[in-house]
């Protein structure tokens, strides 16, 4: 993961074979946490109010881009981690706060 002023780029790097599979542009929002989530085939990215993720369906196929989706809780939320808990996608705000996201959707805070 990379930032600067202009554009950020995330890649997925097969460090054995020294090889790239995957690479993306984005917006430079300033970008502070990436992780693989369930598997080897999806990972997500967090920053200043959003949160991206990538699947891939199968090791061939390329990554799909899905932003995530905070409709139901505060635009001003700036997560900071992100982490897969037991199968649960978890990402964590500047507030302190844990949330819980099912897909890309942002389901609840975590008590």
């Amino acid at each position: 993961m990379g930032n600067n002023e202009m554009n950020s780029t995330i890649g997925v790097y097969q460090w054995r074979e020294r090889r790239i599979l995957f690479t993306a542009r984005l917006p430079g929002l300033g970008f502070y946490d990436c992780s693989f989530l369930s598997s080897d085939y999806s990972f997500g990215l967090c920053g200043k109010d959003l949160v991206h993720f990538w699947t891939q369906a199968e090791s061939h196929e390329p990554y799909r881009h899905y932003r995530g989706s905070t409709n139901l809780f505060p635009s001003q939320l700036q997560m900071t981690s992100i982490a897969c808990v037991d199968g649960a996608v978890v990402t964590g705000s500047t507030s302190g706060a844990l949330w819980l996201w099912e897909g890309r959707v942002l389901v609840k805070r975590v008590e």
